[in-house]
């Protein structure tokens, strides 16, 4: 059985969840909190980072690898970047867009509000679905825990400020696209159907828009602060969030 180890918040962990449920493919979640991750993660031959993809091919330590391993499979049902080769180049170059100018601004700011909340309102999503023991360690050590992820990641309020400017022009230049595309009479962002282009989209900006059918546990709008429900509730009124929510909507039919 395919083994896909994540962090099951991890909006990257969410991109290859959806790359691989497109394409038919048989898997299983292996869950850990952040940090507890690590070992479960260079045990199985990757580097530091979720989501990691352990098949009978090998290791894939990237959700980009992830994709490129479901594009190349015979048995896929879904080709994340199609089969028309002048179509790859522009699905791939907004898939390194969002993985430079979104995912980790949406990750940050989502990081900065959700750890100004209690802990019994942050703790949750970050042990779902892990084990019993590691969830009651997480627990305990969640100060480190905090702490360690807003030293990596520059989690404070000049870096939410920053990552609020990053994800508005993103969205600002999805919605251009968008636009581009309905003149065309097309409703994605490249092409006719549904592409990587997409669901990594869809799968990055989640962390701002909290979708009713994201794969894993997510804090619900109506227990987080006045300030962060603000944010979510104009990120998802936002052109390019309505087209997220839509994706999300499309993949969970």
């Amino acid at each position: 059985m395919n083994r896909l180890i994540v962090i099951p918040p991890s909006h990257y962990c969410e991109k290859a969840r959806w790359a691989l449920r497109l394409a038919q493919i048989d898997f299983v979640e292996e869950a850990h909190p952040p940090l507890f991750h690590i070992p479960a993660v260079k045990k199985a031959g990757g580097l530091n980072s979720t989501p990691t993809l352990v098949c009978s091919e090998g290791t894939f330590a990237d959700s980009s690898h992830i994709l490129a391993w479901v594009q190349d499979l015979p048995t896929s049902q879904w080709k994340p970047y199609g089969e028309q080769v002048e179509l790859q180049h522009e699905i791939k170059e907004w898939e390194k867009l969002f993985g430079d100018e979104l995912g980790p601004h949406t990750r940050r700011l989502a990081y900065y509000y959700l750890f100004q909340h209690p802990k019994s309102i942050s703790l949750p999503a970050l042990i779902d679905r892990a084990s019993i023991s590691k969830q009651k360690w997480a627990s305990r050590l969640y100060p480190i825990i905090k702490f360690l992820m807003k030293k990596s990641m520059r989690i404070d309020e000049e870096g939410a400020r920053r990552s609020k400017v990053k994800v508005s022009r993103c969205f600002e230049r999805v919605t251009e696209q968008l636009n581009t595309q309905k003149e065309g009479g097309q409703g994605y962002l490249v092409g006719k159907t549904m592409s990587a282009a997409d669901i990594i989209f869809a799968s990055l900006a989640a962390l701002v828009i909290l979708p009713d059918e994201y794969g894993a546990l997510l804090p619900k709008l109506s227990d987080l602060s006045a300030s962060i429900r603000q944010m979510i509730e104009e990120y998802r009124a936002h052109p390019a969030g309505q087209f997220a929510l839509r994706i999300y909507q499309e993949l969970s039919a």
